[in-house]
């Protein structure tokens, strides 16, 4: 048996919980909840990126439009994620880095 279901999730929620409250417990529960969020994350990134790759083997071998657009989204996607987590004087180089630039 299939179920689909869908469910609206803001950044919000998956931050629920995590936050400093001074208490080893919570604490602790917020330590957790942030490696959950790293392993499910980094997950999330790493299939994106052998995606945007199989993608662009699509469109080198066949010339393929669809697979061209998708992987310029997902690689827009990958240096979006990389630029939220450097400094703004670096984007250039984060830019040339995906790209494939020297």
């Amino acid at each position: 048996m299939e179920l689909k279901i869908t469910q609206n999730i803001k950044p919000e929620d998956f931050l629920q919980g995590v936050s400093w409250h001074g208490e080893t417990d919570h604490d602790s529960e917020a330590v957790q909840k942030l490696k959950e969020l790293n392993e499910f994350l980094s997950d999330l990134v790493a299939k994106i990126f052998f995606f945007q790759l199989q993608m662009e083997e699509v469109v080198t071998n066949q010339n393929n439009l669809s697979a061209k657009e998708l992987s310029e989204e997902a690689k827009k996607l990958l240096i979006n994620v990389a630029k939220m987590t450097t400094k703004e004087e670096d984007w250039e180089t984060i830019e040339k880095l995906v790209k494939g630039d020297k």
